[in-house]
């Protein structure tokens, strides 16, 4: 009997001592899944944005410097011809340069590294701020007869050694006349100009000479501009359009925008067109111009609307933000013969009209009406626009930086005197001179002394303009 319950004892503690031992195996198990799981997916979403892109992907910007006095002089030299006006807030919101574009191309560095080739489109402009010794600069932009002499181009100072040396061969060679010199000479500038020794694209500049046809020139419209960009030589089929006040938040991978079959990827809201159509009536139907931003933008974006559905019968209550901007050559020439009349008035429009197409409104209909391209549901997390023009805004992006950037934004500033608040705030985001940037050049170089703050600050912080992002955002 003493025996059974030794027995039965034993048995007991060897049950338990297995279930103990079994629900240990289950926990060592459930841990070691939980960490392959874990571990799989950060495999995946490094793998999906470090993947290789099936086909290059370019990048091109548009930009412009109104800062810039030559370039401001032509500007009111046709401006006058065309018997147009501008108020200097319109002028500045459009056309003044923060160098918004060093930070973008900071941006793409950090966050983008598929890109094949970056173009930056230009009426022959060139930032300050840039390395010609890592850029190539074509003969169009060097040798401009309205914007850039070669004395401009040498007094520029850092990084231009080569180009200086390519302006005095072709001084030589000018002399002689003989264009087949000058072709030799100039490819053998590109051959001898420094590379990169690292995998960062190629940029280069591209003058509207080289997209715009000659009787379209000059041009001051940024719509006309946006038609031309699939002109530019050498564009790969694949490439995302930007402005220069774009940028990357996130790491991202080329299948953010392309699928592997080639078809863009397009984020999309529903847009509600009743307020549109009822402000688009009242500025059609008024012979008064509109610089204000808001009413040409409406104009031009529900006119853009109303073509399409004249010439397909239907048209998308989609809409695209305002960030990057995925597309084909494809879809870009298809557009141009199917809206030929209309794009040719755009483009020969060289300021900005009511009556102009959008370029991306445009395409972004007849990608969807054709199926050439794919829409993806946008969040927060994948984009976000931002508009500096109260103080709240201004709170949202202070959040927004400690917290977690969308993978693509943009920054519009409508007043004033958030310039310096922006500028501090992407200094901020991405303070790493890019590989393009001049060496000994690491801080913004931007006059802050016309804005309010910088007074009321300037006791505080002796160098406001660089102080912590907290102080700039948030204290008035």
């Amino acid at each position: 009997m003493k025996n059974n319950k030794n027995s039965k004892a034993r048995f007991i503690h060897i049950s338990n001592t297995k279930r103990k031992n079994f629900s240990l195996y289950l926990k060592w198990l459930g841990l070691a899944l939980l960490i392959f799981f874990i571990f799989e997916m950060f495999y995946r979403r490094v793998q999906k944005n470090h993947a290789t892109p099936p086909f290059p992907i370019d990048l091109v910007y548009t930009w412009v410097d109104g800062r810039d006095s030559r370039w401001v002089s032509l500007f009111q030299q046709t401006a006058k011809r065309h018997k147009i006006e501008y108020g200097r807030g319109t002028f500045e919101k459009r056309f003044v340069d923060l160098q918004e574009l060093r930070f973008s191309l900071r941006s793409v560095e950090k966050f983008a590294s598929f890109i094949n080739k970056i173009y930056i489109v230009t009426m022959n402009q060139v930032p300050s701020w840039i390395n010609r010794n890592r850029t190539f600069i074509p003969f169009t932009i060097l040798n401009d007869k309205d914007l850039n002499s070669t004395d401009g181009f040498q007094e520029s100072g850092n990084g231009n050694r080569m180009n200086q040396i390519f302006i005095e061969m072709l001084h030589q060679q000018y002399q002689e006349r003989n264009a087949n010199k000058i072709k030799k000479i100039y490819d053998q500038f590109r051959k001898k100009m420094e590379k990169p020794k690292t995998n960062f694209p190629e940029i280069i500049f591209v003058s509207h000479n080289d997209i715009f046809p000659n009787d379209a020139l000059p041009t001051f419209n940024s719509k006309a501009i946006d038609f031309s960009i699939s002109n530019i030589p050498n564009l790969s089929e694949h490439f995302i359009y930007m402005n220069d006040d774009m940028f990357f938040g996130q790491k991202v991978g080329y299948n953010f925008f392309f699928q592997k079959d080639g078809k863009p990827k397009w984020l999309y809201g529903i847009r509600n067109f009743t307020d549109f159509r009822n402000e688009y009536n009242k500025i059609m139907t008024s012979n008064e111009r509109y610089d204000n931003g808001a009413k040409m933008y409406t104009a031009s974006y529900l006119g853009t609307i109303l073509k399409f559905e004249k010439k397909f019968g239907r048209f998308s209550i989609f809409d695209r933000p305002h960030v990057a901007f995925p597309l084909t050559k494809s879809i870009c020439k298809e557009v141009s013969e199917a809206f030929a009349k209309d794009i040719h008035e755009t483009i020969f429009s060289k300021f900005r009209q009511a009556s102009n197409l959008q370029m991306q409104t445009l395409m972004f209909q007849y990608g969807i009406h054709t199926h050439q391209a794919v829409l993806v549901d946008d969040d927060p997390n994948k984009s976000d626009f931002f508009i500096a023009n109260i103080p709240s805004s201004l709170k949202k992006m202070g959040i927004r930086l400690y917290s977690k950037m969308p993978i693509v934004f943009c920054i519009n500033i409508e007043r004033d005197q958030y310039r310096g608040k922006i500028v501090a705030f992407l200094d901020r985001l991405f303070p790493r001179p890019s590989f393009y940037e001049h060496e000994n050049v690491d801080r913004i170089e931007i006059d802050f002394k016309d804005y309010y703050f910088w007074k009321r600050r300037k006791n505080f912080f002796p160098n406001s303009e660089h102080c912590h992002i907290y102080n700039l955002l948030f204290n008035y």
